[in-house]
């Protein structure tokens, strides 16, 4: 019976270094495929410029080409749900009297009257 635990850990150690070796591995798989994407959208960027530069003026070109882009990532944006995240409901605590403050003599010096707020203070909580 003392046996067991020591093999259930070490299965489970096991199973860890198994998943965390398969995550890497997607992870580095889903990062090549997005570079691979990404070079292809250049690719078509590219490609569509070099269209419309024949077509027009390539000054005229890169700004429709750039006003485009900008207006595609604003109509993303604005597709994009808006998450607004849930607001606790208030409960209105009940706040306690503060405590009675000590009587103090009326004749007091300024370094009594600082020792009195630092011991006041440190009580605040």
């Amino acid at each position: 019976m003392n046996g067991l635990p020591v093999v259930l850990l070490a299965r489970m150690a096991a199973n860890l270094r198994r998943a965390g070796r398969t995550a890497a591995r997607d992870v580095a798989v889903m990062l090549l495929a997005g570079l691979v994407f990404v070079a292809g959208a250049g690719f078509l960027v590219a490609a569509g410029f070099g269209a419309l530069s024949r077509a027009l003026d390539p000054v005229v070109a890169a700004l429709v080409m750039g006003a485009g882009l900008m207006a595609l990532a604003g109509l993303i944006l604005l597709a994009r749900p808006r998450r607004r995240p849930a607001l606790a409901p208030a409960v209105a605590a009940p706040l306690a009297a503060p405590p009675p403050l000590p009587a103090l003599p009326q004749a007091i010096g300024p370094a009594a009257l600082f020792v009195a707020a630092f011991v006041l203070g440190r009580n605040i909580r």
